[in-house]
């Protein structure tokens, strides 16, 4: 390793110093995070500087303060300015060796241009990763052309997420690569199965938020061809429009059947009492949840949004909706419902396949991807 640095950086010394910015101003943590916090921890562990931007929440999640007790250095982004120099300064006052940007969606970076211009004016090597969906306004389409193409290393979190980006480019990104998030699971061993003996239990994973696709989750489950199966659905998660879904709820009379637990870190817990994952967001890049879901080995009902296609085939790892409207999410759930009896085979394919795909360390996996390693 040190000789690979020594090409990069000639004579300096090996103690690297990585700056990460995170553009993620919607939630102070999701699955857009892990990544960036799994590399900066990674970072920390060898040694190196570590210098983060993220916005200036009152609370930083456990996570996140963990790396400022381990030696990272933090500064913010005041939520009313999204182009304020102060956070920048101390970016080029750090002069890291490389700096890492994680886009909570595609091309959140060009939100900040005078981020854009202290990078390249400072000739700082930077990578790009990338989460959810999201075009470039035409207006932008030069800077970004400029921006993604001459960045070291371009992560995206599916082909799909690829392709949308080089069609609103447009552009061909030869440094474009796969990133694979980490997963909220220490433990991997293997779940039974759980018996169904009292119905199917389902599970959301998923912030309270009406992007999430709720309405066309809700008005699925209370159609008539749904209501026939026996079945009860847990939410997990908290968020803004708690309200909202709750009087979706009610307004659907699916009180009797529907329940919001609240948000819980403990995954296997959720997977040691639920059948199946559900998920009916018209707009994602490859959920978190999901991914958890699948190793702990249960199938999930989706919509075919973003990348969440390259995860699964119908009835092999889950079982997917052929668009993210309630005609077809329905379909997708009276296709599952009916096929309960073969859901442990479904989710033993679910867990193999995830677990060749998502690694122990991405964070380290990363570092290795822009550093050359």
């Amino acid at each position: 390793m040190y000789e690979v640095l020594s090409r990069l950086f000639g004579t300096r010394s090996p103690r690297v110093k990585l700056a990460i910015v995170t553009t993620q101003r919607y939630v102070s943590s999701g699955g857009s995070e892990e990544l960036w916090i799994a590399t900066a921890d990674a970072a920390l562990r060898r040694g190196w500087e570590v210098l983060f931007i993220n916005y200036d929440w009152p609370e930083l999640p456990p996570s996140v303060q963990a790396l400022i007790d381990a030696g990272a250095r933090r500064a913010s982004i005041p939520f009313g300015d999204t182009d304020t120099r102060t956070p920048w300064n101390a970016l080029e006052t750090f002069s890291p060796d490389m700096v890492l940007v994680s886009n909570a969606r595609v091309f959140e970076i060009m939100l900040h241009p005078a981020l854009v211009e202290c990078i390249e004016r400072c000739g700082f090597p930077y990578a790009l990763v990338n989460f959810g969906e999201g075009t470039v306004e035409p207006a932008h389409a030069a800077v970004a052309q400029r921006i993604y193409g001459n960045a070291r290393a371009t992560g995206f979190c599916s082909r799909h997420s690829i392709r949308q980006a080089e069609a609103s480019l447009p552009a061909k990104l030869q440094n474009a690569f796969i990133v694979q998030e980490p997963i909220n699971l220490t433990d991997r061993t293997p779940l039974p199965f759980p018996d169904a003996a009292d119905g199917l239990r389902l599970a959301s994973v998923s912030r309270l938020h009406l992007q999430k696709g709720f309405n066309v989750l809700f008005e699925s489950l209370a159609s008539p061809e749904v209501r026939r199966f026996g079945w009860r659905l847990s939410i997990f998660g908290d968020g803004e429009h708690r309200g909202e879904i709750e009087d979706m709820i009610a307004r659907l009379s699916l009180g009797d059947r529907v329940e919001l637990m609240g948000a819980t870190t403990d995954i296997r817990g959720i997977w040691r009492n639920h059948h199946a994952f559900v998920l009916a967001s018209p707009s994602e890049g490859v959920p978190l949840s999901m991914m958890e879901a699948m190793i702990c080995g249960r199938p999930s009902i989706v919509t075919n949004a973003g990348g969440i296609g390259e995860w699964m085939g119908e009835g092999r790892e889950g079982f997917i909706a052929e668009g993210i409207d309630r005609r077809s999410y329905t379909a997708a759930l009276v296709r599952a419902l009916s096929a309960a009896s073969d859901w442990e085979r479904v989710g033993t394919h679910a867990r193999e396949m995830a677990l060749d795909r998502v690694p122990e360390d991405a964070g380290s996996i990363l570092l290795e991807v822009m550093f050359g390693l």
